[in-house]
């Protein structure tokens, strides 16, 4: 489910501001609910414990 969202939200994203080159963006499991871009790899890191921490702030604000 993560992927699919990510990649709905790249789309969203894309459509308003639209770079100027390919960012790359992995799902990966990371050991904590964070989301960060890598210099080393020039790419985004959307992680896999993100999405239970987004669904517990969006339940809050129900």
């Amino acid at each position: 489910m993560t992927a699919d969202v990510i990649t709905n939200e790249i789309e969203a994203l894309n459509a308003d501001i639209g770079l100027d080159y390919t960012l790359p963006v992995s799902v990966e499991t990371c050991g904590e609910a964070n989301a960060y871009y890598s210099c080393e790899t020039k790419s985004m890191v959307m992680c896999v414990e993100f999405e239970e921490f987004l669904g517990n702030m969006y339940d809050l604000l129900q």
